[in-house]
């Protein structure tokens, strides 16, 4: 349960990020260059040309229109015995030996909201409602390490900022909130790995909870629509967090 709180608290840690940065900008607008040249008399009155007959152009100069698929709506992500995939963040995983996903209701609880709001479906109304929706949460049955994967709203520092970026505003007070909260925290960083088969920037905590050494990686995926998903894997100090990271794999 202790696991569970830490996952709870840092969603809420990143949503109070979210509320105080939203009127941040990435930078400040550089002014117009100014208007130089001196000023000339006015030009005499210029008569107009002759036409010039000419040939009509028979090529067609504007491009044929792009067909683009339209962006894949939110939608909830399905468990299929041990298999959990999430068309929206493009996004599959199949739990290791030893790993569980949690049920709509186990969710509800760990969400704090209740099991008709989950199993609605719509994840948007959800989302309004709560401020985030939890659409994943598997379990290891020994060890009791957890990974979860929350839905946000996108948020305008999130299309304005990158991970780098976002990660360097928020350490200081990210790290402030877990120490005030009651968990003691000897590190946080940020780090490259690769997921998905990609590279990405992972923000690492090294933290204590009732004596347990643990890591925290948490990843920001981003599939360009009006939301984005926050990746929480917590794993015992030293734990092989690889071979749950590499459970995850793009749909297409």
């Amino acid at each position: 349960m202790k696991m569970m709180r830490l996952a709870a608290l840092l969603l809420c840690l990143l949503l109070a990020f979210s509320a105080c940065s939203a009127n941040g900008s990435k930078s400040e607008a550089s002014a117009p260059a100014p208007v130089t040249g001196e000023q000339t008399e006015p030009a005499p009155e210029k008569t107009e040309p002759a036409p010039v007959e000419t040939e009509s152009a028979s090529v067609e100069t504007e491009p044929a229109p792009v067909e683009t698929e339209p962006a894949e709506a939110l939608q909830a992500g399905t468990v299929e015995g041990n298999v959990y995939t999430n068309e929206y963040l493009n996004l599959r995983c199949e739990a290791p030996s030893g790993w569980v996903f949690y049920t709509d209701e186990q969710i509800a609880l760990v969400n704090n909201l209740s099991s008709e709001i989950v199993k609605d479906g719509d994840v948007a109304e959800a989302v309004k409602k709560a401020g985030q929706y939890m659409d994943m949460y598997m379990s290891n049955t020994l060890t009791n390490e957890n990974v979860n994967l929350n839905i946000l709203p996108m948020s305008p520092q999130m299309t304005l900022f990158s991970d780098e970026e976002l990660f360097t505003l928020m350490r200081e007070s990210f790290e402030a909130q877990l120490n005030a909260a009651g968990f003691e925290v000897s590190g946080v960083e940020q780090i490259d790995l690769e997921f998905r088969g990609e590279a990405v920037k992972c923000i690492k905590i090294e933290l204590n909870v009732s004596g347990i050494d643990l890591e925290e990686y948490q990843i920001w995926i981003r599939p360009g629509g009006d939301y984005y998903g926050v990746l929480n894997l917590t794993v015992r100090a030293g734990g092989d967090y690889r071979e749950i990271l590499d459970c995850f794999t793009k749909l297409n």
